[in-house]
């Protein structure tokens, strides 16, 4: 037990905090930021510091302010009340219940139900609750915000880093640059019907009938001749060539 203050104030600005107490009763104090397990012979007994010159001293630590309430609607706190005080009852009563099927094993008998063990005040205090941890989120927050503002911009960076070798392809004569072939078009896929590339689809076919245009047929017309025509169609478009008809 000791009447010696708790933080202690000297006029060279330093600020000294309680750290032990002898037997008799005088406190030992030590910076504030030094460790607290500093041994006692280092650390200094009030008289030892008046004579420093004390410029003030307090009994107990300020209050830090804490952060403000979070602003919810009553159905958001009924619901995150009923969500913790569902597991309080689950944690109750596995502990002193142990059975297999809860809650309808217990609803039955009406030795238990739940909310029984609903905790009192909660939904009083989930507003500051979640208002510290906001703040405690805070710190994250402003560490990654941080880190993504050194990727608004790549497009900045990269013209930094390919500086050097565009200044080098400036300075190339322009007959040393390497010319970029043109892209040769992609051959399309092979005509299912190259009967119909032949000069004599063009008339008519004598053998079966075929129109202008269209393909030969065979079997009765039941099967196209999509690679050829028949030799009378090949006849009559060369008959045409010289000067005759179809």
């Amino acid at each position: 037990m000791t009447h010696d203050p708790l933080v202690v104030n000297t006029k060279d600005g330093a600020v000294w905090m309680r750290r032990a107490v002898t037997r008799d009763g005088r406190g030992l104090y030590s910076v504030a930021d030094a460790p607290r397990c500093c041994p006692e012979f280092v650390m200094a007994t009030l008289t030892e510091l008046a004579e420093h010159g004390i410029a003030g001293s307090a009994d107990a630590l300020p209050m830090p302010v804490g952060p403000k309430p979070l602003v919810l609607s009553e159905q958001q706190i009924d619901a995150l009340a009923a969500a913790g005080n569902r597991v309080v009852n689950d944690a109750v009563h596995q502990d002193l219940c142990m059975c297999d099927a809860w809650p309808e094993k217990r609803l039955s008998t009406g030795a238990y139900f739940m909310g029984a063990w609903d905790v009192s005040g909660l939904e009083t205090a989930l507003p500051a609750v979640l208002g510290l941890w906001e703040s405690m989120r805070g710190g994250e927050l402003v560490a990654l915000r941080a880190r993504l503002a050194e990727f608004e911009r790549p497009a900045d960076k990269l013209t930094r880093l390919f500086a050097p070798v565009q200044a080098l392809r400036e300075d190339e004569p322009a007959e040393e640059k390497a010319s970029v072939p043109a892209p040769t078009a992609t051959p399309g896929p092979p005509n299912p019907e190259p009967a119909r590339e032949l000069p004599q689809i063009a008339v008519g076919c004598p053998a079966c009938d075929a129109r202008p245009g269209y393909l030969c047929t065979s079997h009765s017309g039941t099967r196209p001749r999509r690679d050829n025509t028949h030799q009378a169609r090949r006849a009559a478009w060369a008959n045409t060539q010289n000067g005759g008809t179809a």
